[in-house]
């Protein structure tokens, strides 16, 4: 199965030139926290919290005792910051809280791609309008048991999921407190809104166990090392400088000998 990821060398006052060039040269994907994504209806947005006094409880209180700050707390300052979390919830508005909710599902990472490599409005949007690039990955397909792109890895220390994004034109409402496991939360990452579409988006989703069987808490991206020979190939953009081309092309003969590469021509895209 192979999966595509657009990247600019400059995007506004970002310096993505850096970025690109050092994922390249040190071979790894970089995983966001959904709290950091473009689009602020994006994950979690619709979430809520309905249910008993006990149920809301035990929700904020598997929060904070999962929470690895709080490891070596005392139950006495545990069950105050559950409490000040109800009041703050409860206090907060219907906007608030679903920021709110949003920051405290920090366990995981998210890196998206597109399911291919000749997207018009992609290449506009996200490789500075045809001046970028787009980088081909291979994951494995035996992976893939079902028809549908959907599937799991599990290690002892960290799971991932590949899902594919599915738009609507509004987004449900999740009740928390009714998720019954890691699945069901994680399927609400799959959900965005319509005028996303054209992303052809799938989303690979990672997560680290920790020595206790909890989620590693995830407040930052982190950077996970791939073997060179998942990156295979590299399409040019119609519009690339050729300085920057040049640069691609020296660490490709440095690094990854194998390398295919490829330009993108302006009537190939749809």
């Amino acid at each position: 199965m192979y999966l595509y990821k657009y990247y600019s060398f400059k995007s506004g006052n970002k310096n993505i030139k850096s970025y690109l060039i050092d994922i390249i040269q040190n071979s790894y994907l970089f995983f966001s926290p959904p709290f950091e994504f473009e689009d602020k209806t994006d994950c979690f947005i619709n979430a809520v919290i309905k249910g008993s006094r006990k149920q809301i409880y035990n929700f904020f209180s598997n929060i904070v005792n999962d929470h690895p700050d709080n490891k070596n707390l005392s139950e006495k300052n545990k069950k105050k910051i559950i409490s000040n979390h109800i009041e703050k919830y409860k206090s907060m508005a219907v906007n608030k809280r679903k920021t709110f909710l949003k920051h405290q599902y920090n366990w995981c990472g998210v890196l998206c791609f597109s399911k291919y490599n000749n997207l018009k409005k992609m290449w506009e949007k996200y490789a500075d309008q045809n001046k970028g690039v787009c980088l081909q990955y291979h994951f494995k397909t035996d992976l893939n048991s079902q028809e549908k792109i959907d599937f799991i890895v599990e290690k002892d220390d960290y799971c991932y999921r590949l899902i594919e994004v599915d738009y609507q034109s509004s987004l449900p409402e999740i009740n928390l407190i009714k998720q019954n496991s890691i699945i069901d939360i994680l399927n609400v990452l799959s959900i965005k809104m319509e005028y996303w579409s054209f992303e052809k988006e799938l989303r690979l989703i990672y997560f680290v166990r920790n020595n206790d069987g909890s989620f590693e808490n995830w407040r930052k991206g982190k950077k996970v090392s791939f073997e060179n020979k998942m990156l295979k190939k590299i399409f040019f953009g119609h519009e690339i400088d050729i300085k920057n081309k040049e640069l691609i092309q020296d660490i490709i003969q440095k690094k990854y000998p194998d390398l295919e590469t490829e330009d993108i021509k302006k009537n190939d895209l749809i």
